[in-house]
Parts: C-alpha cells; sequence; structure tokens
C-alpha cells in the first residue's frame, strides 16, 4: 500500500509543494517592498544643476510607499556633486530627504531611494524632487535623469523644468503595514500566475493522461513490448 502511495510522480508534487510553502513563508516574512506603480519609458534625459531641479508629481496607489527608483547617468562618472531627493506635499511640506553623493551614481544605473514608509500615501498626491545645488550650469558632468518625451504618466504631471511636457521615468514601492495585508497583497498579485500555471497542469495532465489511454488501447506486436 505505502509503496503504491509513494510513487515517483507523487514524491515529486509534494517536493514541488513543499518547496512552493517554503518560498511562501520566505517571501511573507522576508519581503520589504512591493511595486506600487510606475513609469517606465525613458526615451530621453534632462541634465540637473543648480537653478534646474526635477520636480514630478506621483499618486501612489497603496499606503505605505517606501521606495522610489529613479535611472541616472553620469558620464564617464565624472560628476561627485551632491545629489538630493526629496518627497513633498504640494504645499511644501518635506516628509522626507535624502542626500547622496554623485560617487555613488554610474554611468547608466537605477538608483534607489529608501525611507520610512507613509503611512496613508494612497491616492495621495506627491512631489518628487531631485536637486544638485552644488553644480554649476556649465559643468561638462552633469547628472542626467531618464524622462519620457510625451506625458506618459497620466495621474501626475513634471512640474520642473518648466515647460517639459514628458514624464520623469521612475517606479514606486510600498512596504505593508501588516502580515495579512502583506498575504493579500501577494495574492493579488500572484492570483492571474497562480491561475495560469492552473491552465498549464491541467492541460499537461490531459495530454499526458490522453497519451496513456492510447498506449493501453492501442494493441502492440510483441516486438513492441
Amino acid at each position: 500500500m505505502y509503496q503504491k502511495l509513494l510513487k515517483p510522480e507523487i514524491i515529486t508534487v509534494l517536493y514541488l509543494l513543499s518547496v512552493l510553502l517554503f518560498l511562501a513563508v520566505i517571501t511573507c516574512f522576508g519581503l520589504r517592498r512591493i511595486p506600487d506603480s510606475a513609469q517606465h519609458r525613458g526615451d530621453t534625459i534632462t541634465s540637473l544643476h543648480r537653478g534646474q531641479d526635477i520636480i514630478q508629481e506621483v499618486v501612489p496607489r497603496n499606503n505605505g510607499l517606501n521606495t522610489v527608483l529613479i535611472f541616472f547617468k553620469n558620464p564617464n562618472l565624472g560628476n561627485t556633486d551632491r545629489l538630493i531627493f526629496s518627497l513633498s506635499l504640494p504645499g511644501g511640506a518635506e516628509l522626507r530627504h535624502i542626500e547622496i553623493s554623485g560617487r555613488n551614481i554610474g554611468d547608466g544605473e537605477t538608483v534607489r531611494f529608501q525611507f520610512p514608509p507613509v503611512p496613508d500615501s494612497a491616492g495621495i498626491t506627491y512631489l518628487l524632487t531631485i536637486s544638485t545645488p552644488d553644480t554649476s550650469p556649465g559643468t561638462p558632468y552633469p547628472l542626467s535623469v531618464a524622462f519620457s518625451s510625451v506625458d506618459a504618466y497620466l495621474p501626475g504631471r513634471v512640474i520642473s523644468p518648466a515647460g517639459m511636457t514628458g514624464d520623469l521615468s521612475f517606479q514606486l514601492f510600498y512596504a505593508p503595514v501588516s502580515r495579512g495585508e502583506l498575504v493579500a497583497d501577494l495574492w493579488h498579485l500572484f492570483l492571474p500566475r497562480v491561475l495560469s500555471l492552473h491552465l498549464f497542469l491541467t492541460t499537461a495532465f490531459v495530454l499526458i493522461f490522453g497519451f496513456r489511454f492510447l498506449r493501453f488501447c492501442i494493441s502492440r506486436i510483441p516486438e513492441d513490448r
């Protein structure tokens, strides 16, 4: 009886289920941020210098905004000036402030600005401000950020530089406020993939079963056995 239960197929399925369960537990207890929203288009670049800050409106979809990813270019790694990232409300109240050195920015690199979560960020308009107050306008090696040439981000608009019609290229992430919310968010995030996997496994099972059924039904000559 036990030999029938411990068939290789059953052992393989149990092993895969154990691995999936282990990964789910690790994810729930180790995940620190989840994708929120983004503007991925970056077909042009805009330089930064003193007097020309980048200010972009963003509207997170979830509470707990805690990370912003922005793509930078630092030609020949020549810019070592201070770069300031700021998250503020349209009224001017600064909520988060991060300063880094241009020495830490590569020539074509996504920089992660991570900060304590903003609790009630869902649906609120914020301003992302990037400035280089120590970089003179005539510098040969200005830091640049990726921009879309058209208004690709409908929830918000670019405030500075004035007259621009595109949007900053960025990615927003949020930190769930509780494990229960994390589990619910992961479920909604991966449910379509789970359903696709279920369809794939069902199709594979039908094909394998049909193949075995045909092999059983078709008579074979002794030489084929």
